[in-house]
Order: C-alpha cells, then sequence, then structure tokens
C-alpha cells in the first residue's frame, strides 16, 4: 500500500524532498537560522573573527533581504518568539532584538562571545557563551534586563541553551 501511494504520489508530479542554495554570493557565513513559519525566515552569522559587517538576513517567502546590522561582530546564534520578536547574539556580547521593523544593539553585561539564547518571554530570555577552555558565561533577561547569572562550572564556555517552558 505505501509503495503504491508512493508511486501515486511520484506520478501526480510531487517532486522528491531536495537540497538547494537560496542565496548565492555571500560574502559571510551563515551560522544559525530560525523559522517563524514557512515563510517567515531568519538567519545570522558573519565574517568569522569579526572581520567586516554582521549578517542578519530575513526571507518572506519570495526573496532573502539583508537586514543592516551596525557591527562587525559575527552573530552565533537566532531565536524567536514570533516573527516581530527576534533576538540573535554574537562576538564582543552582541544582542540584537528585530521588531519586525528595526534592529535594536540591547546592552550587555559582557563582552565575552555569545553563542546561544532561547526563552519564553521577552522578561524570561537566557543568553550562553564565554570562551573555550577558559570561562563560561550566563545571562538572563527579565523585565529589569540582561543580568550575568553564576555558571556552576568553571573552565567551560557555553554553546547552546533551550528548554521547554519557563520552569525548564
Amino acid at each position: 500500500m505505501r509503495a503504491g501511494l508512493f508511486l501515486l504520489a511520484l506520478l501526480a508530479g510531487c517532486a522528491p524532498p531536495h537540497w538547494s542554495v537560496p542565496v548565492d554570493g555571500l560574502d559571510r557565513v551563515p551560522l544559525s537560522i530560525w523559522a517563524a513559519g514557512p515563510r517567515d525566515l531568519y538567519a545570522v552569522g558573519g565574517a568569522l573573527g569579526s572581520g567586516g559587517d554582521a549578517l542578519f538576513l530575513h526571507d518572506d517567502g519570495a526573496t532573502w533581504a539583508p537586514i543592516p546590522v551596525q557591527s562587525q561582530a559575527t552573530l552565533w546564534w537566532v531565536f524567536g518568539l514570533s516573527g516581530t520578536d527576534v533576538y540573535s547574539v554574537g562576538e564582543q556580547g552582541t544582542i540584537l532584538h528585530w521588531d519586525g521593523s528595526a534592529l535594536t544593539q540591547l546592552a550587555s553585561p559582557t563582552t565575552r562571545t555569545l553563542y546561544g539564547i532561547w526563552g519564553t518571554s521577552d522578561d524570561d530570555l537566557w543568553a550562553v557563551g564565554g570562551e573555550p577552555g577558559s570561562d563560561g558565561v550566563l545571562l538572563h533577561k527579565d523585565a529589569s534586563g540582561w543580568t550575568e547569572q553564576p555558571v556552576g562550572v568553571a573552565g567551560v564556555a557555553l554553546f547552546k541553551v533551550g528548554g521547554s517552558g519557563a520552569a525548564d
């Protein structure tokens, strides 16, 4: 039965899954992508080593468009709560927020590289990073802003953060 459905789908003109290059000729490296929906994608990155402008792209389902970033700090991760509430973190403690019309750099309590960000609301975000082999950094954002939290482990950088809810 499954083989018959597969054959029927092929005969109906459905193409099998495939890889494609949606953006040709980038002069910077995309390092992370986040999707608010199938026609609402964000990609971030930059020139590794902070040489050149950071990369922040938005895809509306038809076109990938660059969003100007006023920083040379490479962005390592992107995470959003919605298509008009997107955060990105990167080198030099960079924290950016996209509100659907403007990209704003937020005050950061660290200058160390941030490699990951996740949260449940604008008042409950976590960012992680540090220097591999040296130290880690853990940041939390609440209604008062970003504050550094104790890491609890010495000599390691933190690369990604995630959870299933505010208590996790």
